[in-house]
């Protein structure tokens, strides 16, 4: 019977979320087309792509203690309402102080539902089965990120943006529906009491644990370089390829439909490709597909590249939130999720501003490059620095 609900919870959490990412892809493209249309401007584009991390890092120490103290269902539920509500809000508008704006206000909501989202699937699926969730949610979703994107694209080219952020409005709807039909598995304890939330707090809980904290430097190194890149693709796409709207569809179908090739990777062998240096390989690797996009003058090179690209974000993305939820105490799961995911925002703020800055003021690809040079640079010394925070954490231990 356990099992039977898991497969059900999880089959329903995985289609709103497929839904759901459907619906993102037009947004996407939406925002940033227009955004560059209206500014002609790459550090424009850069800057309301950043705007949708800030509030990750302005509110985590509130997410968190959200997801911990109340019901996750209900949490969930009423953010996918309010980005629903708070979408149409981008129909009418045609400035880019106004795209600003409902940029940071939709991911001040989607802070509030990340963790909660993290907290609740391990209610779900119970915590011997994350890795598992994570990997099957990987591939379901891979069909949409391949057909999504190409959809979105081409539905651009033929209407206007309006249009797309109303698909993306109602896809919503879909998450916040889906929590009337799921029943948890696991029951998380109840936030620490305040007297001893100092001793339990998230930096407290991910010191102690130098192996995640690693995880964590890297994958920071990773997202600065990777938004980078993101920031400045579709003016890659549009001022040195000379393509437009449906070529950036192909390139994201591209990228995101390597979940397809990941998931079932994941999903069997996934607890043997834990090990944090076989993830600084991929990054670094990463960096070298980075740099294979500044010399890709066509469109299938560019794909082709995509492709690896997405597969090692996909690594990445499964193994770093299933480590967290596996490894987090379950009372203060959120509060130790918010607190990674600033962390990660904050290198995806510097890395899509700074590469906005650096393309606006060198060049594209001189941008492109020099991050894909940094976050090499960046990986360089984790080991040594891994092997520092294991002695610290053992003196620690053995001091206690």
């Amino acid at each position: 019977m356990a099992f039977d609900r898991v497969q059900r919870n999880l089959w329903m959490i995985t289609l709103a979320a497929g839904i759901s990412r459907f619906g993102d892809h037009f947004q996407t493209l939406a925002v940033t087309t227009l955004t560059y249309a209206l500014t002609g401007s790459p550090m424009a584009a850069a800057l309301q792509m950043a705007m949708g991390g800030i509030p990750f890092v302005l509110w985590s120490r509130w997410t968190g203690r959200a997801a911990d103290r109340f019901d996750n269902q209900k949490l969930f539920a009423l953010a996918n309402l309010l980005r629903f509500l708070l979408t149409l809000l981008y129909i009418p508008t045609n400035d880019p102080t106004t795209i600003l704006a409902l940029n940071f206000a939709g991911s001040s909501v989607a802070a509030f539902a990340a963790p909660a989202r993290a907290r609740l699937l391990r209610q779900l699926v119970g915590k011997e089965n994350l890795m598992k969730a994570n990997a099957r949610q990987s591939t379901i979703t891979g069909t949409v990120e391949l057909v999504g994107p190409i959809v979105a694209g081409a539905f651009l080219v033929h209407s206007a943006p309006g249009w797309a952020f109303l698909v993306n409005a109602l896809s919503y709807l879909a998450p916040a529906l889906a929590m009337a039909f799921v029943h948890q598995v696991e029951s998380l304890e109840p936030a620490a009491a305040e007297a001893g939330a100092r001793a339990d707090g998230p930096w407290a809980i991910l010191k102690a644990r130098p192996d995640i904290l690693l995880l964590l430097l890297g994958n920071a190194a990773f997202q600065l370089g990777m938004w980078a890149i993101n920031a400045l693709f579709y003016p890659f796409v549009a001022d040195v390829l000379h393509r437009g709207a449906d070529v950036l569809g192909w390139s994201i179908s591209a990228y995101f439909g390597a979940s397809l090739l990941v998931g079932p990777v994941m999903e069997r062998w996934g607890h043997k490709l834990r090990r944090n240096g076989l993830m600084f390989l991929g990054f670094g690797f990463a960096s070298l597909v980075w740099l294979g996009y500044t010399f890709a003058y066509n469109v299938p090179l560019m794909l082709a590249l995509s492709v690896f690209d997405g597969i090692v974000f996909t690594l990445a993305s499964v193994l770093f939130n299933t480590r967290v939820q596996e490894e987090a105490p379950g009372h203060a799961l959120g509060r130790v999720f918010a607190a990674a995911t600033a962390w990660q925002e904050t290198a995806c703020f510097v890395g899509m501003l700074g590469g906005g800055w650096l393309a606006t003021a060198w060049g594209i690809l001189p941008g492109m490059r020099f991050f894909a040079v940094l976050t090499l640079v960046l990986l360089l010394p984790l080991p040594f620095v891994g092997a520092r925070l294991r002695r610290r954490a053992a003196a620690i231990s053995s001091a206690s």
